[in-house]
C-alpha cells in the first residue's frame, strides 16, 4: 500500500492532556466524532501534529494496531495509535508556510485531513530539515 499522510489537529485549545500525551507519547489521538479518522490511519502512514497557532510541532509514522480507550464515561471512546520516527519539529511549520511550500489553501480547522502525495513528501521534507537530528 502507498504512504499516506495526514495533518491532525493536537486540539489544545479543548484538550491540553490529548496534546501533551500527543507529544510525550508519540501517539495520534482523537475522540468523539473525530475518533474515526484515527481508526482509518495505517502502519505507515505518516501523521504531522499541529498545534492551532504555531503550526507543526511534531511528526512520526504510524506504527502501532488501533487502541480504545476510555474517555470522560464512555469505555471506548478515545482512540489512539502509535507514532514511531517521531520528530519533534522545530521551529515548527506555520499553517501559511504549509500553504506556500504545497501551493494549496489548506483548512486548518479540521481535526484531521489528507495531504495529497506530493505536497506530503514536501512537508515531510521541511519536517526532516527542522529536526536538529538530521542537522550537522
Amino acid at each position: 500500500m502507498p504512504r499516506r499522510f495526514y495533518i491532525l489537529n493536537t486540539n489544545i485549545a479543548n484538550n491540553d492532556q490529548h496534546h501533551r500525551v500527543m507529544l510525550e507519547k508519540h501517539k495520534a489521538i482523537a475522540a468523539f466524532d473525530a475518533k474515526r479518522w484515527i481508526k482509518q490511519l495505517r502502519k505507515g502512514d505518516t501523521v504531522f501534529l499541529y498545534q492551532s497557532g504555531r503550526g507543526i510541532v511534531a511528526a512520526g509514522m504510524v506504527s502501532g494496531k488501533l487502541e480504545k480507550r476510555p474517555y470522560r464515561g464512555d469505555a471506548n471512546e478515545e482512540y489512539c495509535r502509535k507514532l514511531a520516527e517521531f520528530r519533534n519539529v522545530s521551529p515548527p511549520i506555520s499553517a501559511a508556510e504549509i500553504k506556500e511550500i504545497t501551493r494549496k489553501n489548506w483548512i486548518f480547522r479540521l481535526t484531521m485531513f489528507g495531504l495529497d502525495k506530493r505536497s506530503g513528501h514536501t512537508v515531510l521534507t521541511n519536517v526532516i530539515r527542522r529536526d536538529r537530528r538530521w542537522q550537522s
